[in-house]
């Protein structure tokens, strides 16, 4: 479908023949992906890129011993201990520890992060007025849930294969080929919806 209507766009009809089918699939997967997501979907953490651990740096105490490590007379000597051959010092380690935004599950949820998927919210100045709870559509998702896949991330992925589309020619034109292609899932869907109502009544 994407190739046999992306002609209609210019940015999209002047790219080599070889690089259109690879740009054209790119464009669909992450049209697909937007579609299907709900707010029970998990998505790839975007702190540790789904390893589930961080590097960090900490500081730590460590005892070393710069003349050797005390005799052992040193233990039964009155009036000297062993801490005299100790030199402590604060080390720099990198160390590994878990994602604190997925919790180490290195994936976390698309729900919106105001309604947690509900899709709506409290209007907190009407329900200060009213002096009663009033509810309305989530201010953030748009009442969806969600969010939905920026459409950066398909750009993105798009300058990896191409740099033949500009950032402004996205904006302009590419982005709004992109949507359509996201509402064409939507309408295959409606339509297959009809289809077995048809044949299971």
């Amino acid at each position: 479908y994407a190739l046999s209507r992306c002609d209609r766009v210019a940015a999209l009809r002047k790219l080599p023949a070889e690089i259109k089918p690879v740009v054209m699939r790119i464009m669909a997967s992450y049209a697909f992906e937007d579609y299907a997501r709900s707010a029970a979907s998990k998505k790839q953490c975007p702190c540790c890129y789904g390893e589930k651990f961080i590097e960090s740096i900490v500081f730590t105490n460590k005892v070393q011993y710069p003349d050797g490590k005390p005799p052992v007379w040193a233990k039964c000597t009155k009036g000297v201990y062993p801490s005299y051959w100790e030199e402590w010092k604060k080390v720099r380690e990198v160390v590994k520890v878990a994602c604190p935004e997925c919790g180490g599950k290195g994936e976390v949820s698309t729900a919106c992060k105001d309604c947690r998927g509900r899709g709506v919210a409290i209007h907190r100045e009407e329900s200060v007025k009213r002096g009663m709870p009033v509810i309305r559509d989530c201010q953030r998702c748009g009442g969806r849930g969600y969010e939905r896949l920026p459409s950066t991330e398909a750009f993105n992925a798009i300058c990896e294969v191409t740099n033949q589309i500009t950032r402004a020619s996205w904006e302009k034109t590419v982005k709004k080929f992109y949507d359509a292609l996201v509402t064409r899932f939507d309408i295959e869907e409606a339509w297959a919806e009809r289809q077995l109502k048809k044949v299971t009544r």
